[in-house]
């Protein structure tokens, strides 16, 4: 089981990178796939406290970063 994570992005070009990053006891990260639901990923907590961020990077080198997020422990 894990945190069902959903990304809404706006790109007037072509979006090279997206990263889903956390960190409970060690740092993690997983791209995050377009479906027909849109961007969506999954964290996979190990029963402690995760902070979670995304990072994107566009065809233009431009890059961009959300602010930290944070899910209480066993919360999924």
């Amino acid at each position: 089981m894990g945190c069902d994570v959903s990304v809404n992005v706006v790109e007037e070009g072509d979006l090279k990178s997206l990263v889903l990053h956390w960190r409970d006891d060690a740092e993690h990260e997983i791209d995050i796939t377009n479906g027909t639901d849109g961007y969506n990923a999954q964290l996979t907590p190990d029963g402690n406290p995760i902070t979670y961020w995304v990072t994107a990077l566009d065809a233009r080198g431009n890059a961009s970063r959300t602010v930290d997020q944070t899910i209480p422990a066993d919360a999924c």
